[in-house]
């Protein structure tokens, strides 16, 4: 059984104007995740929804971010699978 879960990760630092909710984004899609990515004021909120190895490789990432970004902190919540989004989105 392929159990499904959620997470929402909030990522602080230079995570703005350097391309990062792409980087999250073709990831995810690549992956095969639900939910979507989107700037906040001062950070990129992501909200997916996959299997637990999934969803670990894509923190793992967001704590990488791409070449040009700085995460200084980041918060994390593991939430329940929901299973309301049918792909991944940019918001």
């Amino acid at each position: 059984m392929n159990e499904q879960f959620g997470i929402e990760i909030t990522v602080l630092g230079l995570v703005q104007g350097v391309g990062f909710r792409y980087f999250i984004y073709n990831h995810a899609v690549e992956m095969g995740l639900t939910g979507f990515v989107r700037n906040l004021d001062d950070s990129v909120f992501i909200k997916a929804e996959g299997n637990k190895s999934q969803l670990e490789q894509l923190l793992a990432l967001a704590l990488q971010g791409p070449p040009r970004a700085n995460v200084t902190d980041k918060k994390v919540l593991h939430k329940d699978y929901t299973g309301s989004f049918r792909d991944f989105t940019i918001k």
